[in-house]
């Protein structure tokens, strides 16, 4: 019995793998033809960022980035890319 199921299980994980595969192509190709044909793509959003591990001292909070504004520009005809940030960092030093 255990023999057969280290037969069956990987082949059933592999078959659904490869349905899995299948439907992301799917669904890829149905977004393409959705969008038509895409030149560039540009994002953008405001937030903030933390480094995990670099307070002054470990009971101090972590300094935080305020990003004001950020905007990415992708052009995949020319193969570049464009990134604008307005951010400040709040530097506290608890403790010192």
């Amino acid at each position: 019995m255990v023999k057969k199921l280290f037969v069956v299980l990987p082949t059933l994980a592999l078959l659904a793998g490869t349905a899995l595969a299948q439907d992301a192509k799917t669904v890829l190709q149905n977004a393409t033809k959705a969008m038509g044909d895409v030149k560039s793509i540009q994002f953008s959003g405001t937030g903030h960022l933390s480094a995990v591990g670099q307070a002054w001292n470990p009971t101090s909070p972590w300094p935080e980035t305020i990003v004001k504004s950020y905007t990415k520009t992708i052009d995949y005809g020319s193969q570049s890319s464009r990134e604008d940030r307005l951010w400040f960092c709040m530097q506290l030093k608890a403790g010192l």
